[in-house]
């Protein structure tokens, strides 16, 4: 009887921590869904932002090709700022002729003593 006790102790501890184990991994995995459900909603939406970009006839989307340009050639932009007008989605002549000075001077974001001139850009994209 004095061997019992021992085991029963031994086999209720066992019990609970299995018990607080599946618990812990359950909670886990209703945290994983969580985090995997807002990744597919931003993925679906980013889906939906790609498709009204590119627009849509019908069931098939009309990819438009666009060359991008060397935003170099404008006297002024170099690699630094062509890389940023770039990323903010600038990549031709006529994607930056269609922009504002003041949307230019956001997108580039110059330091004090840099001296830009978003205007004469956008007159040579326009030429070019």
């Amino acid at each position: 009887m004095d061997t019992l006790i021992p085991v029963i102790i031994a086999l209720l501890v066992g019990i609970l921590i299995g018990w607080f184990f599946t618990r812990n991994q359950a909670r886990e995995a209703a945290n994983n869904q969580q985090i995997l459900q807002m990744k597919l909603q931003s993925a679906e939406a980013e889906i939906k932002r790609l498709q009204l970009k590119v627009g849509q006839s019908g069931d098939k989307a009309q990819l438009v090709y666009k060359k991008a340009d060397q935003l170099e050639d404008i006297n002024g932009i170099g690699p630094v700022f062509a890389r940023r007008l770039n990323e903010a989605g600038i990549h031709t002549f006529v994607d930056l002729a269609a922009q504002s000075p003041e949307r230019i001077k956001e997108i580039i974001s110059p330091k004090n003593w840099q001296a830009i001139d978003p205007e004469s850009w956008i007159a040579q994209a326009g030429q070019l």
